[in-house]
């Protein structure tokens, strides 16, 4: 006999393979997503937080002090004086981040 092509089985047998191994995939290409975009959020976050926290080296009467930032509102920052220094601290509003805090001598 002469075989030409596939046949219905399997077409249905690659297909149905086919869908297994992407529906496994999906999950994990959103959860990179999502982890991506927290990471980006940290990281200018953290950037941010340097920057504010320098200006606060020279004696404040304003401290404690927190604010939010309004680029990323689930951002709460907070400053206060610690054994000499002041700490300045980044609250995250979700589930996977903690807080992220940094040390400058006052």
């Amino acid at each position: 006999m002469n075989y030409r092509g596939f046949t219905l089985a399997e077409t249905i047998f690659s297909f149905s393979l086919f869908l297994l191994v992407t529906l496994m995939i999906l999950p994990l290409l959103i959860q990179v997503k999502v982890e991506q975009k927290e990471l980006s959020i940290k990281r200018q976050a953290i950037s941010s937080l340097h920057d504010q926290i320098v200006s606060w080296r020279e004696p404040h009467d304003a401290l404690p002090y927190s604010r939010t930032d309004p680029e990323h509102p689930e951002v709460l920052y907070t400053f206060q004086y610690e054994n000499g220094y002041i700490q300045g601290c980044a609250d995250f509003n979700t589930t996977n981040m903690k807080e992220v805090c940094l040390y400058v001598p006052s």
